[in-house]
């Protein structure tokens, strides 16, 4: 197909690139003395990819903030800890909320982890549904069950039959999986915000992120 002066105005007029002066073909053809018109739609096309990418991470970063927060504030030891306060309905009202940000903020994790699907990010995802699954029979006793996408729904009702101290071996202090998925958050959170810097800093000319990963990824619980 033969490549017209109207077809490249066009792609300017929507790459908000003026059309006027030099003829579009001699932008392709090399020989204007203005910047190419090919390169600055690829460039264009970059900048959007990026801005893309960044908000992937952002999100992600935002997430498993959260997630990070609300494992913190079920694995606390201080004195008005929700564990503590759990012996009043309002305490117990105010762990099921918890509990219920904690799940909020595992599975956008996983959403959004899911949408950048680099290779870290399908490292953690896997990370966080392997600590899921190998405690799924002690949540699913108080009413935690794992869907098949890997997120996790709550029974509320059945949540409200357990004791809050059998509650607190499988999400507080007493165990370790809540304590461990704060771990990840963390990790998840860190190379998320490290990866934002990377987009808005260092995107290179091939059009390809800069993927910032330690050399014992894979073996970070020491």
């Amino acid at each position: 197909m033969r490549v017209t002066t109207k077809m490249l105005n066009d792609s300017a007029q929507k790459a908000g690139l003026p059309v006027n002066g030099n003829s579009l073909l001699n932008y392709v053809n090399g020989n204007s003395s203005e910047k190419n018109l090919l390169s600055t739609l690829n460039k264009n096309k970059g900048k959007s990819v990026s801005a893309a990418q960044k908000s992937s991470y952002e999100k992600v970063e935002n997430a498993s903030g959260k997630l990070s927060k609300s494992a913190a504030d079920l694995v606390s030891n201080a004195e008005d800890s929700v564990f503590a306060k759990a012996d009043t309905e309002e305490g117990k009202e105010a762990l099921y909320d918890k509990i219920a940000d904690f799940l909020n903020g595992y599975n956008d994790t996983l959403k959004t982890l899911r949408a950048v699907a680099g290779t870290m990010e399908n490292f953690y995802c896997k990370s966080l549904q392997d600590e899921a699954e190998q405690n799924s029979e002690a949540l699913k006793a108080i009413g935690i069950t794992l869907s098949k996408d890997g997120t996790m729904s709550l029974d509320k009702n059945k949540l409200k039959q357990v004791d809050p101290a059998e509650i607190e071996k499988v999400l507080g202090k007493s165990g370790n999986f809540v304590s461990r998925v704060a771990f990840l958050a963390g990790k998840i959170s860190d190379n998320a915000e490290a990866n934002v810097k990377s987009v808005s800093n260092q995107y290179t000319a091939a059009g390809s992120l800069s993927q910032t990963a330690a050399a014992s990824k894979y073996s970070f619980w020491g």
